[in-house]
């Protein structure tokens, strides 16, 4: 599916909203064009995009920003956050750390202190 989106970014609103069969793509992006324009000629600030997904609902989960306010996004934000928070030791001996982990070579630090660098300017 193809969808249509005009969105008025300054009231966080969903102006316009179309579907497409994927079979009718060159009429969406005629439509995308010409929404486009329009908004031009009258000097609105809109944003027009042209979305792929396989529905609504999985183009409502990738694009969240269309559909909800900045309050609901930081709200669900939080909570999926707060869902994984850290639990200390969950990766105890998992994780490996090198034996060279806090050896670096020499000219690596040189570069770091700016030695032996060339500036174009």
């Amino acid at each position: 599916m193809i969808f249509l989106i005009e969105y008025n970014r300054s009231e966080g609103l969903i102006v316009t909203f179309r579907d497409f069969d994927d079979s009718r793509r060159r009429e969406a992006e005629e439509s995308r064009l010409e929404i486009e324009l329009d908004l031009n000629r009258k000097g609105v600030d809109h944003e027009v995009v042209l979305l792929e997904a396989s529905s609504k609902a999985a183009l409502q989960r990738t694009h969240q920003r269309y559909f909800k306010s900045l309050h609901q996004l930081l709200i669900s934000g939080s909570l999926e956050m707060s869902a994984a928070s850290r639990q200390p030791g969950r990766l105890k001996g998992r994780i490996r750390i090198g034996a060279d982990f806090d050896d670096l070579p020499e000219a690596v630090l040189a570069a770091f202190r700016g030695e032996g660098v060339r500036s174009s300017f």
